[in-house]
């Protein structure tokens, strides 16, 4: 309902008849998203009107936060449009006392509050604000958009060397990525590298030096770990990275031979690993080969994308598990909820640099697969019906380009209800 009500405010907007896509919204507004709605579309105009009727709904809510707590919404809303009409520090003084007096439902209010700080270049009190509610990374954003870089990187130091809990050294780690400065971000992080807990940046930094094509140096920071840390996470993680890096930097036959040569059963997708290292060296026929008689869908996924490579989409398409199949196998593999399976795997740490460390009891894993573009870890994460999918995506999209063909990917299985699944 919201939805509509929105569309036609919008509408009224368009029309210009700002004061009746208000009054639309106006009798609505205790409905919380609704507050939203009004603010998005009335950008710009109706200002005045707009603030009337936010006024009384933010004061009912600053008396008594318990009793209307899905009203909080209505604190930045009414501090966005009180920037938009020129008057932020309006805005900032209001949305401040309601910080420190910790009037709000979420900590959306407390981001938004930093935001608008930044937004003003209001560095002191942003800074006042990170110390008190640990909004340490809007702080540093701040200074960097005011060209002030040397400054967060300071104040990141001070907090490392201070020994605050947080995160700061892989807030750390970003900045001076940022500015391009893979070595010093190298130095100010590799103390964390043997660290077998939460605050470990290894595998973090592995992802930053592939993003930007530096696989050799990547690889050189996976040696001379320590006897601990290879005890916890070499099998587990460390050496499958290894094994994407080289891959990724035209060592794949040199990783064939490594996996070949270790126990079948101390590798995980053994055969479906060596198949993406072969692709990786240029023999895709080899690997096609490896890949077609092996069961399940991570290999049949797989196979599908070196089929679509060949530009042989017809064999592609059949080569996809069809619907049934797929949930069949899930179930077997995932009964009741779904498990994240320690093997050949490697953790996505997120791309701000505040990654986490891969341990056995928190790991979100993806294989080395066949992947497109710079060798992303994160593309093969979640391998499910959804991945299939993509694949018949792909499929329509080139079959589309191809004489004789109608645009359209079919499957045995597949209709409308799996693909809104």
């Amino acid at each position: 309902m919201v939805e509509a009500w929105r569309g036609y405010a919008e509408a009224l907007v368009r029309a210009g008849r700002v004061d009746a896509a208000i009054g639309v919204l106006g009798p609505h507004l205790r409905g919380g998203r609704v507050l939203g709605a009004l603010v998005e579309a009335t950008e710009g105009q109706g200002r005045e009107r707009v603030l009337e009727l936010l006024a009384p709904i933010a004061d009912e809510f600053r008396c008594d936060p318990n009793q209307c707590d899905d009203l909080w919404g209505v604190l930045p809303a009414q501090a966005r449009v009180l920037e938009r009409s020129g008057r932020a520090d309006q805005a900032i003084r209001l949305l401040g006392a309601d910080v420190a007096a910790r009037r709000y439902g979420s900590h959306n209010n407390v981001e938004f509050y930093a935001e608008l700080l930044a937004r003003h270049g209001r560095v002191e009190e942003l800074r006042d604000l990170a110390d008190t509610e640990r909004h340490s990374a809007v702080h540093v954003t701040a200074l960097e958009n005011l060209g002030r870089g040397g400054e967060a990187e300071a104040y990141l130091r001070d907090l490392i060397a201070a020994k605050h809990p947080g995160w700061y050294e892989s807030a750390l780690m970003g900045l001076l990525i940022r500015q391009g400065r893979v070595d010093d971000a190298v130095e100010a992080v590799e103390h964390t590298f043997d660290d077998l807990y939460d605050g470990n940046l290894l595998q973090a930094m592995l992802i930053v030096l592939a993003d930007r094509g530096l696989h050799d140096r990547a690889l050189g920071l996976t040696e001379g770990r320590s006897p601990e840390f290879l005890a916890e996470n070499e099998e587990f993680w460390l050496r499958s990275n290894r094994w994407w890096l080289m891959g990724e930097s035209g060592h794949a036959r040199e990783e064939i031979a490594e996996i070949q040569a270790l126990p079948a059963d101390r590798v995980e997708d053994r055969e479906v690993t060596i198949a993406w290292l072969l692709a990786q060296d240029g023999r895709i026929e080899e690997a096609i080969a490896l890949l077609r008689p092996l069961p399940g869908e991570r290999a049949a996924t797989d196979l599908a994308e070196l089929l679509i490579r060949q530009g042989r989409l017809t064999e592609a398409i059949a080569v996809i598990p069809d619907v049934a199949a797929q949930r069949e196998e899930k179930r077997r593999h995932q009964p009741g909820i779904p498990t994240a399976q320690p093997s050949l795997q490697v953790s996505r740490p997120k791309r701000n640099g505040e990654a986490n460390m891969v341990s056995r009891k928190s790991c979100v894993t993806a294989r080395p697969g066949l992947r497109h573009g710079r060798g992303d870890p994160e593309a093969t994460c979640t391998r499910g019906q959804g991945a299939c999918l993509g694949v018949l995506v792909i499929l329509d999209t080139q079959s589309a380009l191809q004489p004789g063909t109608r645009g359209q990917a079919s499957h045995p299985g597949l209709t409308g209800e799996d693909l809104a699944e």
